[in-house]
Order: C-alpha cells, then structure tokens, then sequence
C-alpha cells in the first residue's frame, strides 16, 4: 500500500505533540510499498510533532538492509532541519532502513527506582541524591516493501535495543495489533516502555498516545486503533555496572504504515 498522506499534509499543527524538549528521532518514507518504483526518498529528524522535522539527524552509519539480506550504506543529504536519503529499491522484498546506532549527548541526572530526571546545566541535584552521567544512544528504522513482502531483513541485529518485528510492517490493519519483541544485545527485555502515536491530519483532537510495556519473554503489543502513520518509540535505561556513576538511556523508534 502506498502512504497515504503527503508529506505536504504532515506538516499541520494538527499533528500529535509531546512535551516541551523531548524530542523523538523518525524516519519517514514517501512510501511504504515501493512496488510501482526503483527508488524511495526517505526524510530523518528529530521532533516534537509528527511528522514534522525541527532538528537535523546526523549519523555515521546509515545504512539499509536489502530483501536478500545485505547491508548497503547510504549517502545522506543534511539540510538544517533534516536529513534526506535516497534508497534503491529494485530487489523484490521488504527493505530495513536505518540510522544505525547513534552515540548522543551526555547529561547530567539522578535516578529513584523507575524514574530519571535529567538536570538542566545550572539545575542542582536533589539534596543527597547520586548524580549520574547518563549517555543517551538512539537509533531509528523505518521498513518499505516491493512488492511480495519478505523476512530477511527483519532479522535483529542483535546490538543494542531494536524490535524484531512478529508481525510483518506490511501486513499491518487497522483493528488489530502489532507484535514485536523487545531486545537488548540480542536478549529479550522484560518491562521494556513503547509509547505508540498515530499522526492526524485533519482539524480535531489527537489520538491519544499509547503505552504499552513488554513481558517476561520481551514480547509487546500494540493496539492499532485506526489506519494511519505511526510512531513507536522504546526506551531502554540502565545504570551501568561497576565504579562510578554512570548510566545509559537508549532509544529505539519505528515508523509503520497501518492499512484499513
């Protein structure tokens, strides 16, 4: 199926928000089902609003994963506000494009339990609370399809947090839900958080965002209420094991096309 919503179009104020800062990393394709082309051009930034583009992405390992399994890098095109990619699509088969993981900025924060807090440069630390530096690691993907969809290239990496899909990105209807595992090194990821938003373009309220946490067995579901464009982002934060008052915050995002 091809996107149904222009680009044009994504950029409304009537697109889903999130809080003032936190801006999510997205790949987003001008289409899913690259059937009817040779090529598809692929937008990357960080936002507040999808799918609007407001910071540029910038990565050292952009790269997709063709039908047959192979990974090819990709040139990227840097504006101010976001990255373009070309990717060739002429195998038949499902293609996986990537950023590949991205090392981020490290801030300062302290850690109760579940809850992280980062701390602005001039923020003091709660009284007798640890401060940690926390290095942020992200990596966003995006699947198009030509033609028959194919699994290849659905294979986890097994490096750092990723979904690996159970429910094919092209097989995707409205009304029903996408099953993914969550995993971390290649070892599945009990509690992991998915927060799950669908893009509006007409005037009216957003969909409500969605969370969702994976089980014992690393295994999440996500209910897709409607058809649309969507946004699943996960969150992975750990403090590092040993000396010292380290930790990490890793996020993994994937853009899908839901059908009717």
């Amino acid at each position: 199926m091809f996107i149904r919503i222009a680009i044009g179009a994504l950029l409304l104020p009537a697109l889903i928000g999130l809080p003032a800062g936190a801006h999510s990393p997205y790949l987003l394709p001008n289409a899913f089902d690259v059937s009817e082309r040779d090529h598809v051009s692929v937008q990357a930034s960080f936002t507040e609003k999808f799918f609007v583009p407001d910071v540029v992405m910038k990565a050292t390992n952009w790269h997709v994963v063709s039908p047959d399994g192979k990974s090819t890098a990709l040139t990227p095109v840097y504006t101010k506000d976001l990255t373009v990619l070309d990717v060739d699509t002429v195998q038949p088969g499902t293609y996986r494009i990537s950023t590949g993981v991205r090392d981020g900025r490290i801030a300062k924060g302290v850690i109760s339990g579940d809850e992280w807090k980062f701390l602005r440069p001039n923020d003091p630390p709660p009284a007798g609370a640890k401060v940690y530096e926390i290095k942020s690691i992200t990596l966003a993907e995006v699947y198009v399809s030509r033609g028959t969809p194919s699994d290849a290239a659905l294979a986890p990496t097994n490096g750092g947090l990723e979904f690996q899909m159970l429910t094919h990105p092209a097989k995707l209807l409205s009304g029903t839900k996408a099953r993914a595992k969550v995993l971390f090194n290649g070892k599945p990821v009990n509690g992991g958080t998915v927060t799950l938003r669908r893009a509006v373009t007409d005037v009216g309220d957003a969909p409500a965002e969605i969370i969702a946490k994976s089980g014992a067995d690393g295994v999440v579901e996500l209910p897709l209420a409607g058809p649309g464009i969507y946004h699943a982002q996960l969150r992975h934060r750990f403090v590092v094991p040993g000396e010292g008052a380290l930790a990490e915050s890793h996020t993994y995002a994937l853009t899908f096309d839901v059908g009717e």
